[in-house]
């Protein structure tokens, strides 16, 4: 569902960054049409066209800290906090790979999804100030 000035976030580990970066990326069939990346489907978003440059996915070294996967972000310094306040920085796992889908508040049911070795949880939906 799109929201304005909503960001949401997904964590997870993925086993090559090749595979973290194609998350988020669009195929096209014969015919020119956009399908929806496979994360998108798995995630139950397929229902909604989320435009690639409202997304960054990245992979970073592995880290037992939600900070060190959200500092560098654009607006992280809003969208931190915002975590902070619900959830503990310190993670179960150890995570590498990102994905925050801007002015998008995700309602789905779907809050554990793996793709050929990229595995990725759900953790909310925060509100970001443009600095």
């Amino acid at each position: 569902m799109e929201e304005i000035q909503m960001v949401s976030i997904w964590v997870g580990i993925a086993d090559e960054q090749e595979k973290a970066e194609s998350l988020m990326e669009y195929v096209y069939d014969e015919d020119g049409n956009a399908l929806a990346p496979e994360f998108v489907r798995a995630s139950s978003m397929d229902d909604t066209y989320i435009d690639e440059d409202f997304v960054e996915v990245s992979f970073r070294e592995s880290t037992s800290f939600l900070t060190d996967l959200i500092t560098g972000h654009s607006y992280w310094e809003s969208i931190l906090p915002a975590l902070l306040n619900r959830i503990d920085d310190k993670l179960l796992y150890k995570m590498n790979t990102t994905v925050l889908i801007y002015d998008f508040a995700y309602n789905g049911h779907v809050f554990d999804v793996t793709i050929d070795g990229v595995r990725m949880f759900y953790i909310g939906a925060v509100p970001f100030k443009e600095t």
